[in-house]
């Protein structure tokens, strides 16, 4: 009797070392990372003071560590960074829901694929960030032409992903669901759209990255403000330090959508955990 008591008591003994071991295993990953960072900084800094290297071509890390501590609190890099995300976040917004769209309407209509193809394989085989100049001169040197250079980079990308999500998808799925009577517009919400979901976030991952591209590289031609702007006049100053400050702060930027976009891919895909 004695026994049958005891035995629901060991799931959660046995469950906890497997909570505490991949906490374990979390920390030991990040205490690397850490020691990772420090060494890279360590060997920069030593690399500088024993002249192994020029600081006026690759900066050193206690001034490009002032440029940030200036920048925070002057608000210089608030001011500049919250015009580049405003930017990019319109130019993947508008990319992402035109390609997204033009993907599921081009999988439902093979003829207009077969019409369209060769121009949308033409149009994203240009160079779009050389394109820059142009949606300058049309646009001007305000956040319009930035964002038009954005969705230019992103709107492809989500083209091709989520047209080959749509072809992914499963056919036993789409047969099941057309015998237990379902119809177009069910099966499109859910069978296809769920099917789609890894593809597309795999496209949007990528687009957070090209629409940052795309607007700090139009700043970088011409902008009143900016990240590009900011390294414009730092590298045209020789200020190398300032160039890799905002380096980092576009790094964070990104890694940050990056890591915001992961997060609501795993919010979306709960139904597939076990």
């Amino acid at each position: 009797m004695s026994q049958a008591n005891d035995a629901p008591a060991a799931a959660p003994a046995a469950a906890r070392p497997r909570g505490n071991g991949k906490m374990r295993t979390e920390l030991i990953v990040w205490a690397c990372r850490l020691a990772l960072l420090g060494s890279i900084i360590g060997l920069w800094e030593a690399a500088i003071r024993f002249g192994w290297v020029d600081p006026f071509f690759i900066g050193r890390p206690a001034e490009i560590g002032s440029y940030l501590v200036k920048g925070l609190e002057s608000g210089l890099i608030w001011l500049h960074a919250r015009v580049t995300l405003a930017e990019a976040l319109a130019g993947l917004f508008f990319g992402s829901t035109g390609g997204i769209l033009t993907g599921f309407l081009l999988a439902r209509f093979p003829l207009a694929e077969r019409v369209l193809d060769p121009f949308l394989l033409a149009l994203n085989a240009l160079p779009r960030i050389a394109l820059a100049p142009i949606f300058i001169l049309w646009l001007g040197l305000g956040p319009a032409s930035k964002i038009a250079v954005s969705i230019s980079l992103v709107y492809f990308i989500l083209v091709i992903n989520t047209r080959a999500g749509v072809r992914s998808v499963d056919s036993d799925l789409l047969i099941a669901s057309r015998l237990l009577g379902a119809t177009p517009r069910q099966q499109f919400i859910k069978v296809i759209m769920p099917s789609c979901v890894p593809p597309i976030f795999a496209g949007l991952r990528l687009g957070i990255q090209y629409s940052l591209l795309g607007a700090v590289g139009a700043e970088l031609i011409g902008a009143e403000r900016g990240m590009g702007q900011q390294i414009a006049y730092f590298a045209g100053t020789f200020q190398v330090s300032g160039v890799f400050a905002m380096l980092i702060v576009l790094a964070v930027i990104s890694m940050s959508l990056a890591l915001a976009a992961s997060a609501l891919e795993r919010r979306l895909l709960r139904w597939q955990e076990p």
